[in-house]
């Protein structure tokens, strides 16, 4: 008996002719989330290269026009004025929308009056890049 039961377990799957299994691509929305989610909390510990490495070459021009300096001066510039509260803040904004219209999208997020003089608004514009989404700002 436990023989057939083993022989029976054996032939359910696991051979040559199984089904490959698929995974499902993150939806666009999830993908601009976590590139948003990413750069914003790059952003706020200072990590100019990292984040910079994900905004659009319009979007680095929109913040050197904005400071008078590259992308990864002011961000480490706007990271070292921020408190660890600002941070955490920052990090774990909640977001309260992705909207998705082709190559464009906007992300959503709580924030404060200070937050807001350093660049984070509560609104932040994406495009997309090839398989990437990147960033038009801070």
């Amino acid at each position: 008996m436990l023989t057939a039961a083993v022989a029976v377990l054996a032939g359910c799957g696991g051979g040559k002719d199984a089904p490959a299994t698929t995974t499902r691509a993150p939806s666009p929305e999830a993908q601009v989330l976590a590139t948003w989610r990413t750069a914003a909390s790059e952003a706020a510990h200072g990590s100019g290269t990292a984040f910079c490495a994900q905004v659009a070459p319009a979007g680095k021009a929109k913040i050197q026009a904005q400071t008078s300096l590259p992308c990864e001066e002011t961000v480490q510039l706007l990271a070292s004025q921020l408190t660890p509260a600002d941070r955490a803040a920052v990090t774990a904004a909640k977001v309260t929308g992705v909207t998705v219209s082709g190559n464009s999208a906007v992300v959503r997020y709580e924030s404060n009056p200070k937050l807001a003089r350093y660049g984070f608004t509560g609104r932040t514009e994406l495009t997309k890049s090839g398989d990437r989404w990147l960033l038009l700002g801070i």
